[in-house]
């Protein structure tokens, strides 16, 4: 691929992915005192598909706001919160922002007695969710975002949220998550079995806005599936519920010992650059330390990392000629398709 067919593909990446919900921070990270060197409160800087955005609670609600100040180009996050936690200051002129984008306030014309320019930055659709903030770059998204129930059920516990940021696509990796054949291989010492390399049978189909499947599968004995008390030694089906959007999933473990739920959703910061979240809530074991099964899903994530950030190109395809395909690959090429059909063209 050349360089202006590489930059048409990136461009095309990018645009795809705004017309969809994505998570950009941990309500967390929002929440965090974030002092300047004056003590001011800065709003929270964040990208998204290329784009520089600011987050804050401006007069108690939740926006998100164009991160670029339209008059010299100065990154917003490198400003602060007015005095009553209205505006959003540019730390070059001082121009103020309010809760819908707009200029509220230029200091030198102020003093003047001059009404401010009727400038407006573009402000985004932002939510709360999982303990998550999600923005959409367009006013109508395509799909929801990817509903995690058991936070609202009794009797299951939840870790705290772990965040990375991969050099490869959002496609690449939620296919490592979707992928059904490659523990034999990719994960060696944590889930898989390298004696054991069987494809399950597995008919994706999309389902109202997501993409789902099943499938059973004997993995080795570890805290996720094992019941209190048994060794952890030799092999345990595991059967595996997959639902997706097409960055995000709901990954559900079944087991003896409990339900074990992994939710991931991905950010496209920019071309060849994502940022992810994982979360994960259990319904058994629920005196182990959240630790223990954060640290043993850092070794997965990790084994898949090592493989996926050598893939080319770095983002997935939507055209199925351009890699080969198997049968086992169902799950895969079925989002692929899926993919296609919203209209992300990853060529």
């Amino acid at each position: 691929m050349n360089a202006a067919d590489a930059a048409a593909a990136e461009q095309a990446y990018l645009e795809g992915w705004r017309h969809f919900w994505h998570p950009v921070a941990t309500v967390e990270e929002l929440d965090a005192p974030r002092p300047d060197e004056l003590g001011r409160q800065q709003p929270l800087g964040v990208q998204l598909a290329g784009q520089r955005l600011v987050l804050a609670r401006l007069a108690g609600k939740l926006v998100a706001l164009d991160g670029t100040c339209p008059h010299r180009g100065t990154g917003l996050h490198v400003g602060w919160l007015s005095d009553d936690g209205s505006r959003v200051v540019c730390r070059y002129h001082g121009a103020e922002w309010d809760a819908g984008g707009k200029l509220d306030c230029f200091p030198a014309f102020r003093v003047e007695g001059r009404q401010p320019p009727e400038w407006r930055l573009p402000s985004y659709e932002v939510a709360e969710r999982h303990g998550l903030v999600w923005v959409s770059l367009v006013p109508d998204p395509k799909l929801p975002i990817l509903d995690l129930p058991e936070l609202r059920q009794a009797g299951f516990v939840r870790t705290p949220w772990r965040v990375q940021t991969w050099s490869a696509g959002v496609g690449r990796q939620i296919e490592a998550a979707l992928d059904t054949y490659h523990f034999a291989f990719t994960h060696v010492g944590t889930i898989g079995d390298r004696d054991n390399p069987r494809a399950p049978e597995v008919k994706p189909e999309v389902v109202g806005d997501r993409l789902t499947f099943s499938y059973t599968i004997d993995q080795p004995a570890n805290d996720g599936i094992a019941a209190e008390g048994r060794e952890r030694e030799g092999l345990l089906p595991v059967t595996y519920v997959m639902q997706a959007t097409p960055n995000a999933v709901h990954l559900k473990k079944v087991s003896e010992a409990g339900s074990f739920i992994i939710y991931f959703a991905w950010c496209s910061v920019g071309p060849r650059s994502t940022r992810w979240y994982r979360l994960i809530v259990r319904d058994h074991h629920l005196g182990v330390p959240h630790d223990v099964y954060m640290d043993f899903e850092d070794r997965i994530n990790a084994q898949d990392q090592y493989v996926v950030e050598t893939m080319e190109p770095w983002f997935v395809s939507t055209d199925l000629e351009d890699e080969l395909h198997v049968y086992p690959d169902r799950p895969t090429v079925g989002y692929r398709r899926w993919a296609a059909s919203l209209g992300l063209r990853w060529v």
